[in-house]
């Protein structure tokens, strides 16, 4: 009898936890001591059984639905005994896990790095996540123990990166592919570039606008740092405009800006200049080059303008300061005044490149369209003629605008010179003598030129002339001579001149000569025909240079009266008076005769027959002999008397009496003048003295002591001593022409009886009685007897 039941195991699936399906392999074991084990119930509740032989292995087919599976079995061995319940349990987990994640880097977009962190998640509630499998390609796979974080490797080369993870369970269950991409990116940003304010080269504001531009071909651009220093940034999200404020003081400013991609990648820095530039510019304006006056309204302007920011491009310029005319900046550049004389101004702004513009620059100029009124020079005060190429000129000229400042000179009104205006200024003429005109002009301060205005004057630089006597003598002629002059034009020291200009004009002591006619020339020697001394005596001819008297030259000649006379006798006079009158039969052959004026004539000397003239009148008579020099007058003795006229003035004779006057002949054996015998005729009216003579010699009209009457008579010395009286003579004198004298002894006997000699007014006695002895010492008496019967009676002592 076998009443005990068997012992037994069952393991399922080997002993598995887990299982994926609901197939299973249960591991039967059982033993039974007695009657063996025949058979086997399996249940998967406990409650029903399927019954089996008993097998130690047998395939089971669990109850649906993953949860832990319990298979319970039971053992019956041949006596029936059935055992108790023998069980084992195993999960049915027939789900992959779920819920299953990667998350790259956190889940960022980006990554500059091909080593990243990846997050793994997933659940499962059956036998749970044992394991899982990375994977760059979803082919090729790396399993790790499941694990919420791993690192992980991704392919080389910038792209957007997948990286796949699966997850398997205790069961075995493998889920799909979980998948999380994420781009990698290890390159910066690339195109980058910052522009201000569009690129403009200047701003007035700190206040700019930056245009910014960058690619990135991985992660893209997100951000962008911006500094005025490149030193401190200011981070922003990335867009393509941002306003931004520069640093404060005018000059350059360099703005800095760097892009960030979404991976992180930091470029470089890229840079924009601007000129920051809010101070206008400063300048200047300048008329015709700083000119005070000007004469046309169309002017220069002189433009300086500077900038220190963004530099001087435009210019408004206005004449009135209320409308402006914009012109491209220049330094120079025209404008046009209004047409009103007077003082303008011109007005200019300068306007820098960014817009910033100066106040006003000024510049005044007066406008003066009028020259100078003026007046012709004068030259060296109005002279007539110069006699240097120096002269003084007396200018003047009046402006009622920009006065007058210069004066130009000139010798042909071609060439001209410039002076400062003054009321007198040195000048040189042209060379050569001749009329010299001198032209001026008169500059205003404007530039405004007066006309010509001119002078003249006569340039002589000849300083003298020498003349000279061509024919025969050079200092003698007479009075029916032809002869030349010859005038040389000297300059100063007696050189000759090479040249000569002008008219000669002659001055002639002669009177009575011909003219001579103004001789014209452009020679320095000139040969003047045909001239003719008549005047005896001592004729200056001058040469005169017409415009300038100061230049003159002489000759001196001495002029004779000449004429051949023959037995048949003639006359000849000259102008001044002097006369020789030859009768026929005076002369016994031809002679030629003449007469001049004594050069210096013998002293006339003291005594009672003569009274001295203030001048000697006094002429030499004669044969005139022209083969000496200097010629001489030979002495004539006629067969007759010849008849002389001498001339006086007034002048001449000073105090004398003109009815005394009476022509004397110098005897040179005595050396005293003596009067001719015969009556002598004084022409008052005509002033002539005229008488006879049988010779010719020196004559010379002197005072006489001839009286109209015999009041005035007187005798002298008285004592008388013959031996010691003045030519050893008793002396009476005043007494009329034609007078005679008897000397008586107080017994009034006659002793002597004279006549006068030369009616020269006088008779002398010598103490002697008509035997020609002495008398005795004594009274004696003269009685003098006029013509008309008048007497006149004297005493005179005699002693001895």
């Amino acid at each position: 009898m076998d009443g005990t039941t068997s012992t037994g195991t069952i393991t399922i699936n080997g002993g598995s936890a887990y299982t994926t399906t609901t197939s299973v392999t249960l591991a039967l074991s059982a033993t039974d001591a007695g009657s063996s084990v025949v058979s086997m119930q399996i249940s998967n509740d406990g409650s029903a059984w399927t019954s089996y032989a008993y097998a130690t292995s047998k395939v089971w087919t669990l109850s649906a639905g993953d949860a832990t599976k319990t298979v319970y079995v039971k053992f019956t061995d041949g006596a029936g005994n059935t055992s108790g319940n023998y069980t084992d349990t195993i999960v049915l987990d027939g789900t992959a896990p779920v819920s299953g994640s990667v998350s790259v880097n956190s889940g960022a977009a980006y990554t500059t790095s091909t080593v990243v962190t990846l997050t793994l998640s997933a659940t499962d509630a059956g036998s749970t996540v044992v394991s899982m499998q990375i994977s760059n390609d979803g082919s090729t796979w790396t399993s790790y123990a499941y694990a919420t974080s791993r690192t992980w490797t991704l392919t080389a080369g910038d792209a957007t990166k997948t990286v796949y993870a699966k997850f398997t369970d205790g069961a075995g269950n493998v889920t799909g592919n979980y998948t999380d991409t994420i781009v990698l990116d290890g390159t910066a940003p690339v195109s980058g570039s910052v522009s201000v304010n569009s690129g403009a080269a200047y701003t007035t504001s700190t206040g700019v606008t930056l245009t910014l531009s960058a690619a990135d071909a991985g992660s893209t651009v997100v951000s962008m740092q911006i500094s005025n220093d490149g030193s401190a940034w200011t981070t922003y999200a990335y867009a393509a405009s941002q306003t931004w404020t520069l640093s404060a003081a005018d000059g350059t400013k360099t703005v800095y800006a760097k892009f960030t991609d979404g991976a992180g990648n930091v470029t470089g820095n890229y840079t924009d200049m601007i000129i920051l530039d809010t101070t206008a510019p400063n300048g200047s304006a300048q008329i015709n080059s700083g000119s005070n006056f000007t004469k046309t309204t169309l002017v220069t302007l002189t433009l300086t303008a500077t900038d220190t920011g963004s530099g001087v491009v435009s210019m408004a310029i206005s004449t009135n300061g209320s409308t402006y005319t914009n012109y491209a900046y220049a330094v120079s550049t025209t404008c046009t005044l209004s047409t009103v004389e007077g003082t303008k101004t011109v007005y200019v702004k300068y306007i820098d490149a960014i817009g910033n513009t100066s106040g006003d620059f000024t510049d005044t100029i007066v406008l003066d369209t009028t020259a100078p009124a003026g007046v012709s020079p004068v030259i060296n005060g109005g002279a007539a003629y110069i006699s240097s190429t120096g002269v003084t000129l007396t200018l003047s000229a009046a402006d009622t605008g920009s006065s007058v400042v210069s004066v130009l000179l000139s010798n042909d009104g071609v060439v001209w010179s410039t002076f400062p205006y003054s009321t007198s200024k040195s000048w040189i003429v042209g060379s050569g003598d001749g009329i010299k005109v001198i032209y001026a002009g008169y500059m205003d301060g404007a530039g405004n030129v007066s006309g010509n205005l001119t002078g003249s004057i006569t340039l002589c630089l000849v300083t003298s002339f020498n003349v000279e006597k061509i024919d025969g003598s050079s200092t003698l002629t007479t009075d029916d001579t032809m002869f030349r002059l010859r005038v040389t034009a000297l300059l100063t020291g007696g050189a000759p001149s090479p040249y000569y200009s002008g008219t000669i004009t002659f001055q002639n002591t002669d009177t009575s000569a011909p003219t001579i006619a103004n001789y014209a020339t452009s020679t320095a020697v000139s040969t003047i025909t045909n001239v003719n001394l008549k005047t005896i005596g001592a004729q200056t001819i001058r040469a005169v240079d017409q415009i300038n008297p100061v230049v003159t030259g002489q000759i001196t000649s001495k002029v004779y009266a000449a004429k051949l006379l023959g037995v048949s006798g003639g006359t000849l006079q000259n102008p001044d008076g002097t006369r020789i009158d030859i009768p026929a039969g005076a002369l016994t052959g031809d002679k030629y005769l003449g007469f001049n004026i004594s050069d210096n004539p013998p002293s006339s000397g003291i005594g009672f027959k003569v009274k001295n003239t203030n001048n000697a009148i006094c002429r030499d008579f004669g044969e005139l002999d022209t083969a000496v020099d200097p010629w001489i007058m030979n002495s004539v003795t006629f067969e007759k008397p010849v008849v002389i006229t001498m001339p006086y003035s007034l002048a001449d004779i000073g105090n004398a009496d003109e009815s005394t006057l009476r022509i004397f002949w110098y005897n040179p054996a005595t050396m005293l003048y003596e009067g001719l015998e015969g009556t002598q005729v004084v022409d008052k009216a005509n002033k002539l003295v005229t008488a006879y003579t049988r010779h010719f010699s020196v004559f010379r009209v002197l005072g006489s002591y001839v009286k109209t009457n015999l009041d005035t008579v007187v005798g002298y010395p008285s004592p008388f001593k013959a031996s010691s009286a003045f030519e050893g003579k008793f002396k009476v004198i005043n007494m009329p022409a034609d007078c005679t004298m008897d000397v008586y002894n107080v017994a009034g006997e006659k002793v002597r009886s004279l006549v006068e000699p030369t009616n020269g007014g006088w008779i002398e006695w010598d103490g002697k009685n008509e035997a020609g002895e002495y008398v005795s010492q004594g009274v004696y008496i003269y009685a003098i007897k006029a013509p008309g019967g008048s007497k006149k009676i004297g005493k005179v002592g005699v002693i001895r």
